[in-house]
Protein backbone atom coordinates (compact mmCIF):
# COMPACT_ATOMS: atom_id res chain seq x y z
CA UNK A 1 0.00 0.00 0.00
CA UNK A 2 1.36 3.41 -0.98
CA UNK A 3 0.61 6.28 1.37
CA UNK A 4 0.62 9.99 0.65
CA UNK A 5 1.78 12.65 3.07
CA UNK A 6 2.37 16.31 2.34
CA UNK A 7 1.40 15.79 -1.31
CA UNK A 8 4.25 13.32 -1.82
CA UNK A 9 4.03 9.65 -2.74
CA UNK A 10 6.70 7.40 -1.21
CA UNK A 11 7.15 3.86 -2.50
CA UNK A 12 10.24 2.88 -0.50
CA UNK A 13 12.08 4.10 2.63
CA UNK A 14 15.86 3.64 2.82
CA UNK A 15 17.48 4.42 6.16
CA UNK A 16 21.23 4.97 6.30
CA UNK A 17 22.75 4.81 9.78
CA UNK A 18 25.43 7.18 11.01
CA UNK A 19 26.27 9.98 13.43
CA UNK A 20 25.66 13.69 12.69
CA UNK A 21 28.39 16.31 12.59
CA UNK A 22 31.74 16.74 10.80
CA UNK A 23 33.56 14.85 13.58
CA UNK A 24 31.97 11.60 12.44
CA UNK A 25 31.47 12.23 8.72
CA UNK A 26 34.47 10.19 7.57
CA UNK A 27 34.28 7.36 10.10
CA UNK A 28 33.53 3.71 9.43
CA UNK A 29 30.33 4.02 11.47
CA UNK A 30 28.90 6.44 8.90
CA UNK A 31 29.07 4.04 5.98
CA UNK A 32 25.27 4.00 5.79
CA UNK A 33 25.35 7.75 5.17
CA UNK A 34 28.08 7.27 2.55
CA UNK A 35 25.75 4.96 0.64
CA UNK A 36 22.94 7.51 0.75
CA UNK A 37 25.37 10.19 -0.49
CA UNK A 38 26.18 7.98 -3.49
CA UNK A 39 22.51 7.30 -4.25
CA UNK A 40 21.62 10.95 -3.80
CA UNK A 41 24.20 11.97 -6.39
CA UNK A 42 23.43 9.14 -8.81
CA UNK A 43 19.67 9.62 -8.81
CA UNK A 44 19.68 13.42 -8.38
CA UNK A 45 17.85 13.54 -5.06
CA UNK A 46 16.05 16.73 -4.10
CA UNK A 47 13.61 18.15 -1.56
CA UNK A 48 16.06 17.96 1.36
CA UNK A 49 14.33 18.61 4.68
CA UNK A 50 14.43 17.81 8.39
CA UNK A 51 11.72 15.44 9.50
CA UNK A 52 11.17 12.86 12.26
CA UNK A 53 14.58 13.64 13.80
CA UNK A 54 16.31 12.94 10.51
CA UNK A 55 17.41 14.55 7.26
CA UNK A 56 15.58 13.21 4.21
CA UNK A 57 15.92 13.61 0.45
CA UNK A 58 13.76 12.14 -2.29
CA UNK A 59 14.74 10.52 -5.57
CA UNK A 60 13.35 8.17 -8.20
CA UNK A 61 14.79 4.68 -8.58
CA UNK A 62 13.30 2.22 -11.09
CA UNK A 63 10.34 4.58 -11.55
CA UNK A 64 9.60 4.46 -7.82
CA UNK A 65 9.76 7.33 -5.35
CA UNK A 66 12.38 6.64 -2.67
CA UNK A 67 13.05 8.54 0.57
CA UNK A 68 16.75 8.58 1.55
CA UNK A 69 16.66 9.02 5.32
CA UNK A 70 19.59 9.82 7.65
CA UNK A 71 18.54 9.66 11.32
CA UNK A 72 20.25 12.49 13.24
CA UNK A 73 19.60 11.09 16.73
CA UNK A 74 23.12 9.66 16.98
CA UNK A 75 23.58 5.97 16.36
CA UNK A 76 22.31 4.60 19.68
CA UNK A 77 18.88 6.21 19.20
CA UNK A 78 18.39 5.50 15.48
CA UNK A 79 15.31 3.41 16.19
CA UNK A 80 13.38 6.41 17.53
CA UNK A 81 13.57 8.25 14.22
CA UNK A 82 12.81 5.11 12.26
CA UNK A 83 9.79 4.31 14.41
CA UNK A 84 8.34 7.77 13.70
CA UNK A 85 8.73 7.26 9.94
CA UNK A 86 7.11 3.83 10.03
CA UNK A 87 4.26 5.13 12.13
CA UNK A 88 3.50 7.58 9.33
CA UNK A 89 4.11 5.03 6.55
CA UNK A 90 3.24 1.68 8.16
CA UNK A 91 2.75 -0.26 4.91
CA UNK A 92 5.62 1.17 2.88
CA UNK A 93 8.57 -1.20 2.22
CA UNK A 94 11.86 -0.18 3.84
CA UNK A 95 15.46 -1.23 4.39
CA UNK A 96 18.37 -0.17 6.60
CA UNK A 97 21.99 0.29 5.46
CA UNK A 98 24.85 0.23 7.96
CA UNK A 99 28.46 -0.74 8.66
CA UNK A 100 29.19 -4.27 9.85
CA UNK A 101 32.37 -5.43 11.58
CA UNK A 102 31.42 -9.07 10.96
CA UNK A 103 32.16 -8.55 7.24
CA UNK A 104 35.51 -7.85 5.62
CA UNK A 105 36.13 -4.56 3.87
CA UNK A 106 34.53 -4.67 0.42
CA UNK A 107 31.88 -7.25 1.32
CA UNK A 108 28.13 -6.62 1.17
CA UNK A 109 25.33 -8.81 2.41
CA UNK A 110 21.54 -8.53 2.24
CA UNK A 111 19.67 -9.93 5.21
CA UNK A 112 15.93 -10.05 5.91
CA UNK A 113 16.06 -10.72 9.65
CA UNK A 114 18.40 -11.53 12.51
CA UNK A 115 20.09 -10.12 15.57
CA UNK A 116 21.83 -6.76 15.79
CA UNK A 117 25.22 -8.45 15.73
CA UNK A 118 26.58 -5.98 18.26
CA UNK A 119 25.64 -2.92 16.19
CA UNK A 120 24.17 -0.28 18.50
CA UNK A 121 22.07 1.33 15.78
CA UNK A 122 20.43 -1.99 14.95
CA UNK A 123 19.95 -2.73 18.66
CA UNK A 124 17.97 0.51 18.94
CA UNK A 125 15.92 -0.24 15.83
CA UNK A 126 15.02 -3.79 16.91
CA UNK A 127 14.05 -2.52 20.36
CA UNK A 128 11.90 0.33 19.00
CA UNK A 129 10.16 -1.74 16.32
CA UNK A 130 9.78 -4.85 18.47
CA UNK A 131 10.99 -7.19 15.74
CA UNK A 132 14.20 -8.36 14.12
CA UNK A 133 12.49 -8.97 10.76
CA UNK A 134 14.12 -5.95 9.18
CA UNK A 135 15.50 -5.88 5.64
CA UNK A 136 19.08 -4.67 5.82
CA UNK A 137 22.08 -3.83 3.66
CA UNK A 138 25.23 -4.77 5.59
CA UNK A 139 28.46 -3.16 4.41
CA UNK A 140 31.71 -4.65 5.70
CA UNK A 141 34.28 -2.52 7.54
CA UNK A 142 36.46 -5.34 8.87
CA UNK A 143 37.15 -6.34 12.48
CA UNK A 144 39.79 -4.78 14.75
CA UNK A 145 40.75 -8.08 16.36
CA UNK A 146 41.70 -7.50 19.98
CA UNK A 147 41.21 -3.74 19.79
CA UNK A 148 38.04 -2.03 21.02
CA UNK A 149 35.27 -2.15 18.41
CA UNK A 150 33.70 1.15 19.56
CA UNK A 151 36.97 3.00 18.98
CA UNK A 152 37.53 1.19 15.68
CA UNK A 153 34.20 2.12 14.05
CA UNK A 154 34.56 5.76 15.15
CA UNK A 155 37.91 6.08 13.36
CA UNK A 156 38.46 7.18 9.78
CA UNK A 157 39.56 4.18 7.70
CA UNK A 158 43.11 4.20 6.29
CA UNK A 159 43.64 5.05 2.62
CA UNK A 160 44.43 1.41 1.85
CA UNK A 161 40.81 0.47 2.67
CA UNK A 162 39.16 3.17 0.56
CA UNK A 163 39.15 1.22 -2.76
CA UNK A 164 37.41 -1.65 -0.96
CA UNK A 165 34.81 0.72 0.45
CA UNK A 166 34.20 2.23 -2.98
CA UNK A 167 33.62 -1.24 -4.45
CA UNK A 168 31.30 -2.17 -1.60
CA UNK A 169 29.26 1.02 -1.96
CA UNK A 170 28.95 0.47 -5.70
CA UNK A 171 27.61 -3.05 -5.12
CA UNK A 172 25.37 -1.89 -2.28
CA UNK A 173 23.85 0.79 -4.53
CA UNK A 174 23.01 -1.85 -7.15
CA UNK A 175 21.49 -4.01 -4.43
CA UNK A 176 19.30 -1.11 -3.32
CA UNK A 177 17.95 -0.79 -6.86
CA UNK A 178 16.86 -4.44 -6.73
CA UNK A 179 15.32 -4.01 -3.27
CA UNK A 180 13.34 -0.99 -4.43
CA UNK A 181 12.16 -3.17 -7.31
CA UNK A 182 11.01 -5.82 -4.83
CA UNK A 183 13.70 -8.34 -5.79
CA UNK A 184 15.38 -9.40 -2.54
CA UNK A 185 16.73 -12.57 -4.13
CA UNK A 186 18.41 -10.65 -6.95
CA UNK A 187 19.90 -8.23 -4.42
CA UNK A 188 21.35 -11.13 -2.42
CA UNK A 189 22.71 -12.61 -5.66
CA UNK A 190 24.43 -9.31 -6.49
CA UNK A 191 25.86 -8.94 -2.99
CA UNK A 192 27.47 -12.37 -3.26
CA UNK A 193 29.45 -11.15 -6.27
CA UNK A 194 27.59 -13.17 -8.88
CA UNK A 195 26.45 -11.76 -12.20
CA UNK A 196 22.71 -11.37 -12.44
CA UNK A 197 20.82 -13.32 -15.08
CA UNK A 198 18.66 -11.26 -17.39
CA UNK A 199 15.12 -10.72 -16.19
CA UNK A 200 12.55 -12.76 -18.06
CA UNK A 201 9.91 -10.62 -19.65
CA UNK A 202 6.43 -11.89 -18.97
CA UNK A 203 4.44 -12.26 -22.21
CA UNK A 204 1.74 -9.68 -22.50
CA UNK A 205 -1.75 -11.10 -22.51
CA UNK A 206 -3.72 -10.04 -25.56
CA UNK A 207 -7.37 -9.55 -24.66
CA UNK A 208 -9.81 -11.46 -26.78
CA UNK A 209 -12.47 -9.53 -28.56
CA UNK A 210 -15.91 -9.87 -27.10
CA UNK A 211 -18.18 -11.10 -29.88
CA UNK A 212 -21.88 -11.73 -29.55
CA UNK A 213 -22.89 -14.89 -31.43
CA UNK A 214 -26.13 -15.33 -33.24
CA UNK A 215 -27.86 -18.61 -34.10
CA UNK A 216 -26.62 -18.15 -37.67
CA UNK A 217 -23.00 -17.83 -36.36
CA UNK A 218 -23.30 -21.07 -34.44
CA UNK A 219 -24.76 -22.89 -37.41
CA UNK A 220 -21.97 -21.54 -39.60
CA UNK A 221 -19.30 -22.70 -37.10
CA UNK A 222 -18.17 -19.19 -36.09
CA UNK A 223 -17.29 -20.13 -32.55
CA UNK A 224 -15.47 -17.57 -30.44
CA UNK A 225 -15.73 -14.97 -33.18
CA UNK A 226 -13.77 -17.03 -35.71
CA UNK A 227 -14.77 -18.09 -39.18
CA UNK A 228 -14.20 -21.84 -39.01
CA UNK A 229 -16.75 -23.93 -40.80
CA UNK A 230 -17.84 -27.39 -39.63
CA UNK A 231 -15.46 -30.18 -40.76
CA UNK A 232 -17.67 -31.33 -43.57
CA UNK A 233 -17.65 -27.78 -44.99
CA UNK A 234 -13.87 -27.13 -44.86
CA UNK A 235 -12.56 -25.56 -48.04
CA UNK A 236 -9.44 -26.85 -49.74
CA UNK A 237 -6.65 -24.23 -49.88
CA UNK A 238 -5.81 -22.65 -53.21
CA UNK A 239 -2.76 -24.09 -55.01
CA UNK A 240 -0.82 -20.83 -54.62
CA UNK A 241 -1.56 -20.53 -50.89
CA UNK A 242 0.99 -22.24 -48.58
CA UNK A 243 -1.00 -21.64 -45.41
CA UNK A 244 -2.64 -24.48 -43.56
CA UNK A 245 -6.43 -24.50 -43.24
CA UNK A 246 -7.67 -23.36 -39.87
CA UNK A 247 -8.74 -26.06 -37.45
Amino acid sequence: MILRRQNRTIDFLLFGLGNPGPKYAGTRHNLGWWLLDLLSERFKASGRQSRHRSVVEYCTIRERSVALIRPTTFMNLSGESMRAWLKEFPDTPFAVAYDDTALAVGKVRIREKGSAGGHNGMKSIIACLGTDEILRVRIGVGHPGEDDIADYVLENPPDVDLPGFRDALRIAALCVEELVDGSVGRAQHLASGKELPAKKEKPKRVPRAQVKLTVQDLLAGRLGGGSVKPPEMQLEPEDDDDSEPES
